[in-house]
């Protein structure tokens, strides 16, 4: 039966890899970095319980541990997805989730409230629920529902398209999480013994590759390319249209080349929210160059500077 624990063994190995390439990516951030070293460690636990299981060792203090962290984590994403939606607030929702995400932790690792011991069912270790148990069924849900509201307000109310796009990408992630969470919890209230450790970690290396995707510069994979209304989409329809145009000796060289540079030019400030900076290093070139473009095309530019 010890096969059943390679599907955490495999996760905690994805995430590894993932950590030592976003450690080695300038564009990953210091709370996504935070975020893989907790889904890591939760990975972690999970397999000691396993292999505790099959030693003859069931261990209800690293049970109890496991779902500490797997509260700290959850409270995480929260906080990681105010920072990919940039709403700004970060201290404030940490200062308000670090209370009830201790306390949770703390009634989960020093009382039988919530876990009142460990039993076997077979191919893993789960709870024997305490009186509050469902108190952790709650925070849980409610996390990864916060989560999902705060990434879902972020793409409607993106200041920019790669806001849009990663608040788009990371709520994709999200989603695995949530779905294997609730289907645990559903079976168990039917009274069918289940644990999510065969699934869990698959939807939490989904979660990550996914972020990790969306930290890294985006590609012609990039998710906008098929969103309808995206900015990334209506360039691509105008070039491929302009390219076509060429082709068929509708407009001239010199005018093709006019027009894509002034696609080019504005789909990028439209990226990077007008910032000229930013545009600037992008396409590598310099800011006054930018600005000459920019009288040149006729493109209104409002610059916000970071």
């Amino acid at each position: 039966m010890e096969y059943f624990v390679l599907p955490a063994l495999i996760a905690l190995l994805i995430k590894i890899v993932v950590l030592v390439l976003a450690r080695k990516s300038e564009k990953t951030s210091r709370l996504f970095l935070t975020m893989v070293v907790l889904f890591a460690l939760h990975n972690l636990t999970e397999v000691v319980v396993i292999f505790g299981l099959f030693s003859g060792e069931i261990s209800t203090y690293m049970l109890r541990a496991y779902y500490a962290v797997t509260m700290v984590s959850l409270a995480y994403i929260v906080v990681y997805a105010l920072e990919v939606t940039k709403q700004g607030a970060i201290r404030s929702w940490m200062t308000a989730l670090l209370p009830s995400s201790l306390l949770m932790v703390g009634l989960v690792v020093t009382t039988d409230l919530v876990i009142a011991g460990s039993q076997s069912i077979g191919y893993t270790v789960t709870a024997v629920r305490g009186d509050y148990y469902v108190a952790f069924q709650l925070f849980s849900l409610a996390m990864v529902a916060l989560a999902m509201s705060v990434l879902l307000r972020g793409f409607l109310k993106a200041r920019d398209e790669l806001t849009q796009v990663q608040s788009l990408y990371t709520a994709i992630a999200v989603t695995p999480v949530f779905l294997v969470g609730l289907i645990v919890m559903i079976v168990m209230h039917l009274g069918i013994q289940m644990s999510a450790a065969l699934l869990m970690p698959v939807a939490t290396s989904a979660f990550l590759f996914f972020t990790f995707r969306s930290e890294r510069e985006h590609g012609l994979t990039d998710i906008g390319a098929i969103i309808g209304s995206s900015r990334k989409r209506i360039t691509a329809n105008i070039v491929a249209d302009l390219t076509q145009q060429y082709l068929d000796d509708r407009v001239s060289l010199k005018d093709a080349k006019n027009e894509f540079e002034r696609q080019l030019l504005q789909h990028n400030l439209d990226r990077f929210g007008n910032n000229v900076s930013k545009t600037a290093r992008e396409l590598g070139m310099k800011r006054t160059t930018i600005y000459s473009m920019v009288k040149k095309h006729g493109i209104s530019v409002q610059e916000k500077e970071a």
